[in-house]
């Protein structure tokens, strides 16, 4: 897998939509999880996140599919950081899926960073979470965000309010 960190995933009843294909929203279970197990993995658990009140947020989360994921398939998912602010309280993270053979099924882009769980604000991570951050693997095109990357396909909320 070219020095990318992975894992296997049997598709499992439960992440199937009616359809009998892997459900959209399991692609985005899946994508928490490989980041959360690397984290685990490499020095920051989730009791690390509680002690230090700090949580991921994601601004945004596009998948693109290429090929359909069936029942009880294994598949492997890719996890590879895009980019990161210089401060390294945004990210942006790909993910890459593909079926036992190697064929490429999907492709997940997210961009995030971190809550301060008592402030509710923005905040730059724990020095014992950047160091974890600096070990994850770089994607090709990795960049140090800035403020106009962060900015690129942003949406504003509208400003009436629905009123029924």
């Amino acid at each position: 897998m070219n020095n990318k960190y992975y894992i296997s995933v049997e598709v499992r009843w439960s992440d199937l939509d009616p359809n009998n294909h892997l459900a959209n929203s399991a692609y985005v279970n899946y994508g928490a999880h490989i980041r959360t197990k690397f984290l685990a993995e490499n020095g920051f658990s989730q009791a690390a996140f509680q002690a230090h009140n700090i949580g991921p947020i994601v601004f945004s989360e596009t998948t693109h599919f290429f090929k359909e994921i069936l029942p009880n398939e294994i598949i492997y998912l890719t996890m590879e950081l895009k980019g990161l602010s210089e401060n390294k309280l945004f990210f942006r993270f790909l993910h890459n899926f593909y079926k036992q053979d190697g064929t490429h099924a999907a492709q997940t882009q997210l961009s995030g960073g971190w809550l301060n769980l008592k402030a509710r604000k923005l905040a730059v991570p724990p020095e014992t979470l950047l160091q974890t951050i600096d070990k994850m693997p770089r994607a090709e095109g990795f960049k140090i965000l800035t403020k106009e990357d962060l900015r690129e396909g942003q949406v504003q909320p509208q400003k009436e309010k629905f009123v029924v």
